[in-house]
Order: C-alpha cells, then structure tokens, then sequence
C-alpha cells in the first residue's frame, strides 16, 4: 500500500497499523538487554596515564564505573569521576566503545563507553574514594598493559591511538605555515602499514573462521580509513586548493574517533603488537609472546573478575 499524496510532505501520515500500550510494554519486555559503564582516560603534562587500584579486585583500572538506570554514559563519567578521585570535570570527546559478550556470572553484554578526561596539571586535587579504591598512580603508556587486564589494555590503547591519530592531522592543519597533507599522506602510509601487520599475525592466528571473518571486517574498515588518509593527503599534496579532498579528509578522521582506530591491535590475538614485533610479522619472524597476564596462586594466567565493570 503506498502513502497517499499530502500537499504538505512534513504533515505527519496516520500509521496503518497501532497497538495498544500494553502491547508496547509487552514487546518491549522481550527486547534483549545490556549493562553499560563509562570512564575517562586522563594524562599529566608528561603523558601519563591515570590508574586506580580498587580495594575489591588485583588489577588496577581506570577512572569510572557501571551506568545507573536510564543514565547518558556522559554523566556516568562525570559522576563517578567526582566519586572516585574527588574531581568534578565535564567530559571530553567520546574516544571508544568497547562491546564484551556475556562472561562468567554476568549474563549480560557489557558496553563500555571512554571519554577524553584531559591533562591533570602536577598536583591536582585527587581524593580517592576510601571506601573503593586503595591507590593511583600515573603510568607511562607503554607499561599500561602491566596494570591492566588484556581486554582493558586495549580499550586505553584505543583511546590513546585513536585521539592521535585525529588530532595529529588536524593540529597540524591549524599550526600556521603547515596544513593537513603531509601528516594525512604519512599516517596513512604509517596506518597501512601496521594493518597489514595485523592482517598477517590474523591469518597466521589458530582463530577460528568465524572470529578471523569479525577480526578482518574491522581491519578492512581501517584499511578504508587509513586508505582515504592516504588518497586526499597525495590529492591535496598536488592541489592543496582541492576542497572536495579536504572535506573527505575530516570525515576520515571523524570515523577513526569513532570506531577507536587502535582497537586493530585486539585483534592480532596473543601476540606482542609493538612496532619491532609488526615488523616481524612482515618479515615471516616470530614476533615473540604477548607478555603474560598475572598469575594467580593456582599458577593460571588471572582472568577478568565477573561483574567486573572493565571486563
């Protein structure tokens, strides 16, 4: 049945078929349903990240925790910000989002939303929350894997990457004398480059066909991403002039903030992922062993706590 003609096209067309609002309430009690968390990623002036250490749990975490009824992930963050270290902050850019299957006794999928938190100047006012959280610390990036559980690393890889990624294009485009161009051309070629690692440690993986299928679709939206860096960045290298380019070039970057470019890395399995082990999986040498989680008093590698709200 087609929708009749109206002289006015924004005057609503009465549905055909309505239910009552029991039976909304109804289809809506069979929808599935998750749990959500939010936290935010902050830095000091040398780069740091901020890690708290609750009193519950052995691993060390981030800033945040699980979204109360009917509450945006924006607020979350901010409200359990100002519960854990005493600091009250409007939050930044959305950086990731996170998606974990059901584990353990949770029988739910956890969504897991960061936020850019900003540098902290040296000394701020951090007051932990006695009653949850026994230490902080800020801690170099490349040691954050030491702290946290794996699926956790990742996520704080993927804030981080994916906030340099965009913003190293357009600072550059703002500093003046300098334009978006060249940085878009070489972290393309830089972004390329380490995707095809990926792609390589992937299909070298004992991955079953399944997961290899979820892993490769992700990739091959970074080839696009890291692909199109590329093409405007030679196009406007040729004719910086060139508008249609330009504005192609900023709906790249808008994307690698939203997908978490550096989420890449989960999927290349136990493997180290650093730039030395990238560049032998390219070369068909062993990359080497991805350092190992904390062993427990069982001698088994620990495993992400259930109901932990950064599984």
């Amino acid at each position: 049945m087609s929708v009749p003609d109206s002289p006015d096209p924004a005057r609503p067309v009465p549905a055909r078929i309505t239910y009552s609002t029991a039976a909304d309430v109804a289809w809506y009690a069979t929808l599935p349903t998750m749990f959500g968390a939010a936290a935010a990623i902050f830095t000091d002036p040398a780069g740091r990240v901020l890690l708290v250490k609750p009193n519950y749990r052995e691993h060390w975490s981030l800033p945040g925790g699980i979204i109360d009824e009917a509450e945006p992930p924006h607020e979350c963050c901010r409200r359990e910000v100002e519960e854990e270290i005493g600091l009250q902050i409007t939050p930044g850019p959305l950086l990731v989002i996170d998606w974990s299957p059901p584990d353990g006794v949770r029988p739910r999928p956890l969504v897991h939303f960061i936020f850019d938190g900003g540098e902290l100047d040296d000394g701020a006012p951090i007051r932990l929350q006695e009653s949850e959280l026994d230490d902080y610390r800020f801690v170099e990036p490349g040691e954050v894997d030491r702290y946290l559980p794996l699926r956790l690393a990742v996520r704080v890889a993927a804030a981080l990457l994916a906030f340099v990624n965009a913003l190293a294009v357009s600072l550059f485009a703002l500093a003046p004398g300098l334009s978006a161009r060249w940085p878009a051309a070489v972290l393309g070629v830089i972004g390329l480059f380490f995707t095809a690692a990926g792609t390589r440690s992937i299909l070298s993986s004992p991955s079953t066909t399944s997961q290899r299928s979820r892993q490769l679709g992700l990739l091959n939206l970074l080839v696009l991403i890291f692909g199109t860096e590329l093409v405007t960045g030679i196009i406007l290298i040729v004719n910086s002039h060139n508008a249609t380019a330009l504005d192609i070039l900023c709906d790249a970057l808008v994307v690698s903030l939203l997908v978490g470019i550096a989420r890449a890395w989960e999927l290349v399995g136990d493997r180290d992922t650093g730039l030395f082990a990238s560049l032998a999986v390219l070369t068909n040498h062993d990359p080497g062993p991805l350092r190992q989680r904390p062993v427990d008093r069982a001698g088994q590698a620990a495993a992400p706590e259930a109901g932990d709200p950064h599984p």
